[in-house]
């Protein structure tokens, strides 16, 4: 059963995939459930520790509020927050923030009360959405690949233009993922 916290970002992952959750089966097992969803998105997952956000003010009566605070632009699509979620937002000495709510459509976390402008800790798992996508573009393409152009009658049905419409829509998401970090060693020079 997939975690309600991630309902949000299954429901994105669904509007950029136009996946539907019967959409193919494949040796029996209907394709895309939200669990399916889930564990291609946790494919795509960093976590994040003690990422220090800061507050923006705004003048109230004269004197500045703050209210809201801005998340850092490497953590827009974080998991939301609920009982079984992994986000977590703390003060310098580790003990929870007081009442606030998380927006990931505005990114911005906005607390109940004015914290006066202190600096509070976000530890949260956070997903790439787009790189997502194109692994569910890449699915839809593979089981496209089966389908044949014909025509009777005159009429033509080209089957591979959808093939051609997935293999595109890969190449969409791909250019929009975060960008892969490898390390390389060179294996000529060991041992010199």
């Amino acid at each position: 059963m997939a975690r309600t916290s991630m309902n949000l970002l299954i429901a994105r992952l669904r509007g950029f995939t136009s996946a539907s959750a019967d959409e193919m089966t494949i040796n029996g097992i209907a394709y895309f459930s939200d669990d399916q969803l889930q564990a291609v998105l946790e494919s795509h997952s960093t976590y994040h520790h003690r990422v220090p956000v800061y507050p923006i003010g705004e003048y109230t009566n004269g004197e500045m509020v703050y209210t809201r605070y801005p998340l850092p632009y490497y953590l827009f699509w974080a998991e939301g927050a609920g009982d079984d979620s992994a986000w977590r937002l703390t003060d310098g000495t580790g003990a929870t923030a007081p009442a606030h709510q998380f927006n990931m459509e505005s990114r911005q976390i906005i607390f109940d009360s004015p914290t006066d402008g202190r600096t509070y800790y976000l530890s949260a798992t956070v997903y790439d959405l787009h790189a997502a996508s194109a692994d569910v573009w890449r699915q839809k393409m593979a089981h496209a690949s089966q389908r044949v152009s014909f025509s009777v009658d005159g009429q033509a049905v080209s089957a591979s233009d959808y093939h051609a419409h997935c293999a595109r829509m890969v190449a969409y998401y791909d250019g929009l993922a975060g960008a892969k970090l490898v390390t390389r060693i060179r294996t000529d020079e060991v041992g010199r």
